[in-house]
């Protein structure tokens, strides 16, 4: 007698998902192999591929013929594959299916693919008006600089060394689900392609007329406004400084007073679904300004440009805090400097003291709050030298006091369709597709960085990735959704070391790892005859296949002993 153990974990549950959106089907009927292609078909290649990432959290093809190794029996289940060996998951096979992963046939499936998630999901909102968010994200790679990666502007927290892509986002709410990703070099802008990508959303099945396209300051200028509002959308989008600048801030304020109006206010009740101490608190200010009729003089096409003031009090208490630290210290590094200590040189040139002098002024960014005025020695040999008398500015500091915390957005999303407090709210759940981003880089697939050097297969991997959020993305959402409709909204014994735990919100990640110490063990008689045991299935892992509406028997190997009988008496 042989006994085999191979772990199952959460290969099961993210098997059904992949199955129910009928994930394989829609990929073999777009991407066609060659005629010589042996062993699994595309689709269950990709299939495996998606479950080793989702399970894993790792997107490196490398490591996938070793996992695929040590559960072979697990795969030839889930895939429905009894011939599946190994070596159809080495990394020359998985770069050959990476290089069909593109093209018009990636098109065609992301759009039947994306419709069967919408229906599938539900999760089109009640009065069918969509929210798209779209942004970028720099991914990483020890590679050579190519066509795609270039060196681009990096952010602090990233290596500056190395040579990036970025991928263009467009997901909608209300859980961020990712609906298309472009990928451009890493040296590119932003601005050049929100068009683009907009227009690839189209193809893949997103509504054409009546979304509201939200982004940050880079979707904000005349080209990108003018196409949303010309196809029949809206953009909500912050005015960048250059855009709105701060005299224009004063000036708005200004009206403000002039009109006498008071701006509305907006409370974290109404901004967070959950209650909590916190929840009477302030969070923000608004006013909407008198809008502009903006045109195009070429197509004759004009739409109204509504214009929103909005202060935020976290903001605004963090640039308040600023300012004054920035004066005080600005105004203590000059007297410190100016003054005659041992040990440090005195300033006896003029042209010395007025390059200190401005260097400081712009280190601490108060030109116009310091009014400085420069003090000549009394002789030439004088052991004073240079002095400086600082004072402050009162009519300048009390500009930036009034102007701290706010900003203008730009719409043209009619008020009888988004109402001001409503477009702020949009706006403030911005952080949903960051969430993505964070996802893609470092929870759900590590992507950062990235290790493939090839341009046509780092494109392909990414979208792969993305195909993987979509996945992630959908069994949080269901989870959440169901959990809300239960008498009791909470999921416990699913947090390691703390089984009393509620959980209200659990993540994909949580939900996954409840599952991870669950066997297949494979009993081979001396006849030759196997069957088939699962260990490890408890009441708490029914309990959450049962919140998701699925049938604990997923866990039931065909020739396990036990039966789906005995799996749903548990």
């Amino acid at each position: 007698m042989q006994i085999q153990s191979e772990q199952l974990g959460d290969l099961a549950l993210i098997a059904h998902f992949l199955k129910s959106c009928h994930l394989v089907e829609h990929l073999d009927t777009h991407f066609v192999m060659h005629g010589s292609w042996k062993g699994p078909s595309f689709g269950k290649i990709i299939m495996g591929m998606l479950m080793y990432i989702i399970s894993e959290n790792d997107h490196r093809i490398s490591y996938v013929e070793d996992w695929a190794k040590s559960r072979l029996e697990v795969l030839r289940w889930l895939l429905e594959e009894p011939d599946l060996e190994a070596k159809h998951f080495n990394d020359n096979h998985l770069g050959l299916v990476l290089e069909h992963f593109k093209g018009e046939a990636y098109g065609l499936f992301q759009q039947s693919h994306n419709k069967e998630l919408l229906c599938f999901y539900d999760l089109n909102p009640p009065d069918n008006t969509l929210i798209a968010r779209i942004d970028s994200t720099k991914i990483q790679s020890y590679g050579k600089a190519s066509k795609l990666l270039q060196k681009g502007h990096q952010q602090a927290n990233k290596r500056v060394d190395l040579v990036q892509v970025k991928a263009m986002l467009l997901t909608i709410d209300p859980l961020a689900f990712p609906i298309s990703v472009q990928v451009v070099s890493g040296n590119q802008v932003d601005d050049n392609h929100y068009i683009g990508t907009i227009e690839r959303a189209w193809q893949e099945s997103l509504p054409r007329q009546g979304v509201l396209i939200v982004g940050d300051t880079k979707l904000g200028n005349q080209e990108n406004f003018y196409f949303i509002a010309h196809s029949g959308n809206y953009y909500l989008s912050p005015l960048a400084n250059k855009q709105f600048k701060f005299d224009q801030i004063d000036e708005a304020l200004d009206w403000v007073e002039a009109h006498q109006i008071v701006p509305s206010e907006l409370f974290r009740s109404e901004f967070c679904e959950d209650i909590d101490a916190d929840a009477d608190r302030r969070i923000a200010r608004y006013v909407e300004l008198e809008a502009e009729q903006r045109s195009d003089e070429a197509t004759d096409f004009s739409w109204s440009h509504r214009r929103i003031l909005v202060c935020s009090e976290d903001l605004r208490n963090t640039q308040l805090r600023s300012l004054e630290k920035r004066t005080q210290q600005a105004m203590l590094d000059l007297y410190q400097r100016f003054t005659v200590k041992q040990g440090r040189k005195t300033i006896r040139e003029q042209a010395d003291a007025e390059a200190f002098i401005q260097k400081t002024i712009k280190r601490y960014k108060v030109t116009e709050l310091l009014d400085i005025q420069l003090i000549e020695p009394p002789s030439p040999d004088s052991r004073v030298g240079y002095t400086v008398q600082c004072s402050l500015n009162e009519k300048a500091y009390q500009r930036q006091v009034r102007r701290a915390g706010w900003r203008a957005y730009a719409t043209n999303a009619p008020t009888e369709k988004f109402s001001v407090k409503q477009l702020i709210i949009c706006y403030r759940h911005e952080y949903r597709i960051e969430q993505q981003f964070h996802y893609l880089l470092n929870k759900c697939t590590a992507l950062q960085p990235v290790f493939l050097t090839k341009d046509n297969r780092i494109e392909a991997l990414i979208r792969l990735m993305f195909l993987a959020l979509q996945y992630v993305g959908v069994i949080q959402h269901k989870g959440r959704t169901e959990l809300k409709k239960q008498d009791k909204p909470y999921l416990t014994k699913i947090v390691p070391g703390n089984p009393g735990k509620k959980v209200y919100k659990p993540t994909t990640s949580t939900i996954l790892r409840t599952f991870k110490y669950i066997y297949l063990v494979k009993v081979t008689l001396p006849n030759q005859v196997a069957t088939f045991h699962t260990i490890g299935l408890e009441q708490r892992h029914i309990e959450v296949l049962r919140l998701y509406g699925i049938d604990p028997g997923i866990y039931s190997h065909p020739l396990c002993q036990r039966t789906q009988k005995n799996l749903t008496e548990m």
